[in-house]
């Protein structure tokens, strides 16, 4: 029997660009994502929606989605971001 997880993760991601990409973002609830999205991506258009906000109030999700150029813009991005102090996680 094939192991279905074995066999999804020897698949290559093909996306055809430019296309729409959309980051979940993960900040602490006190965090102004707004500048750090504007820090990163300066005026380059992209929409960036709250999500949800932890049971306890201490941390914020949002979606944030532009259209990348190709798969270095991708990736640079999700690196950016990652990068930065005040966002805890990307996915």
């Amino acid at each position: 029997m094939e192991n279905t997880s074995d066999n999804i993760n020897s698949k290559e991601l093909v996306l055809e660009y430019p296309c729409v990409w959309e980051y979940r973002l993960v900040t602490t609830a006190d965090t102004d994502i707004h500048e750090i999205a504007e820090g990163i991506l300066g005026s380059r258009a992209h929409k960036l929606e709250a999500s949800k906000t932890s049971k306890k109030g201490a941390f914020k999700s949002y979606a944030l989605k532009l259209e990348v150029a190709n798969d270095e813009d991708r990736k640079g991005i999700f690196a950016s971001l990652r990068e930065h102090q005040n966002i805890k996680f990307v996915l």
